[in-house]
């Protein structure tokens, strides 16, 4: 790497156009060298670009109707107690590409709750005109955010459970 410069990043096809747009120099090897490089200290995009940009997600500001579904459903929880002390989580959008044609619908990560912006249309934020699974992507990564809990288990399940009853009531 040292013919190359420090800018220099050792890598496989799929990051190049991300490393460029970051200002790096793309050096293409395979996969296997890559990662045998990585352990002997030569620059890989695992070192420059983060977990987002890893995945091919691009994080956005949030649009009016993602804003909107995070706050109702904070306004619900809230309202009934299931909040744990915590407060509001912000709210971002990313775009993704599919993954062997599945679509994210939204992940939670370091107090941030991330929402895929195919699911919220810009331009409303009428709670009524929300889409549901919208409202559904909201309401699970909240939960994650409260609980500190991961999908498929006990806490989980017991927290969603806890609001579904008192929302019975």
């Amino acid at each position: 790497m040292q013919v190359a410069g420090e800018s220099a990043v050792l890598t496989g096809e799929g990051t190049v156009k991300q490393l460029e747009g970051k200002g790096y120099k793309p050096v293409k090897a395979p996969e296997g060298i890559v990662n045998a490089a990585a352990r002997y200290g030569v620059q890989t995009p695992a070192q420059v670009l983060s977990a987002d940009e890893l995945s091919g997600r691009l994080i956005t500001e949030p649009t009016e109707s993602a804003q909107a579904a995070v706050d109702f459903v904070w306004r619900t929880i809230e309202s009934h107690g299931l909040n744990n002390g915590k407060s509001k989580p912000p709210v971002k959008c990313f775009t993704s590409l599919l993954d062997s044609g599945t679509m994210l619908n939204g992940y939670y990560r370091d107090g941030v709750v991330f929402i895929n912006g195919d699911l919220a249309p810009s331009g409303t934020a009428d709670v009524s005109a929300l889409p549901n699974r919208l409202l559904h992507v909201a309401l699970e990564e909240i939960a994650h955010y409260v609980t500190g809990a991961t999908d498929n288990s006990r806490d989980f399940q017991n927290y969603l459970l806890d609001l579904a009853g008192k929302l019975m009531r």
